[in-house]
């Protein structure tokens, strides 16, 4: 959240336009129920040093709870810029996890808003961003979706 708030101060200054992806993890939960909670843990911190790989330059990767991460992307080029980041995380989640010898797939969808042009609130960019991720998920697995 002070990301947001830096980001909100910044713009104002007319220094940044930036983006909001939220993903959610597809098929996490059947590997938690079927190889429990330390198989699932290990997946999610695969999965955060997967994102975080991709996700630099000033630009923030958070797990916001359950299956759920956001990546602040901040000074963004455009609309393409931002699809082509958030495909490009999705790609590196859907690569197969072993653990244990076990073989883990999950996938992902997200959903993109854009600040100031989405919300110029924490709250208002969250919304946002979380409609999109459901429009992303009504889609179709592996969606990539701004708000609309």
């Amino acid at each position: 959240m002070e990301a947001l708030a830096t980001s909100h101060r910044e713009y104002r200054s007319g220094a940044r336009s930036d983006a909001l992806l939220l993903l959610d993890l597809n098929g996490f939960k059947r590997i938690n129920d079927q190889y429990g909670h330390p198989a699932g843990d290990r997946v999610l911190e695969t999965i955060a040093a997967r994102m975080q790989s991709i996700v630099k330059n000033g630009n923030f990767v958070a797990r916001l709870g359950g299956d759920e991460f956001a990546v602040l992307c901040r000074s963004i080029g455009d609309r393409d810029d931002v699809r082509q980041m958030g495909e490009r995380l999705i790609a590196r989640i859907e690569a197969p996890i072993d653990i244990a010898g076990i073989r883990h797939c999950v996938g992902a969808g997200a959903g993109i808003a854009l600040y100031p042009q989405d919300g110029d609130t924490e709250q208002e960019l969250l919304r946002c961003a979380d409609v999109a991720l459901y429009l992303a998920k009504a889609e179709k697995r592996s969606a990539v979706h701004f708000y609309v």
